[in-house]
């Protein structure tokens, strides 16, 4: 958990704890430090392979997953301006409705830590 919060990123796979043991703790980050960006690879070699970004910054969220062909992002996002955040101290701006609540974008990065897919407990649209 350790390379997560240091390196703003991490291999599912690699992961010992459960995915709401790692919500709690980007939970805990985000209070530390608001506006970081966390990497979920599901193959960190392969750049095919779906990956999902996740930032929080108090009650608000922003994702995009990577299907390893497009970027979806959340289907009612709502910033009207790209978010800024920042992954592993580099400045990492989120696109335009990419927001959605912190508890939503909490709940589809559980999902895709149990799955490995792109979450359905949201809609997304293709960027």
């Amino acid at each position: 958990m350790e390379e997560l919060l240091e390196d703003g990123g991490t291999q599912v796979s690699d992961l010992e704890e459960t995915p709401e043991e790692v919500a709690e703790v980007l939970r805990r980050a985000d209070h530390e430090r608001t506006q970081q960006m966390w990497s979920f690879y599901t193959d960190i070699d392969n750049t095919t392979a779906p990956t999902l970004k996740v930032g929080l910054n108090g009650e608000r969220g922003a994702l995009i997953y990577w299907d390893g062909k497009t970027a979806h992002l959340p289907a009612d996002g709502s910033n009207p301006e790209p978010a800024d955040y920042w992954w592993a101290d580099h400045h990492a701006p989120f696109p335009r409705f990419s927001e959605i609540p912190a508890e939503a974008a909490l709940q589809v990065t559980r999902e895709f830590l149990r799955t490995g897919q792109r979450p359905t407990c949201i809609e997304w649209a293709a960027r």
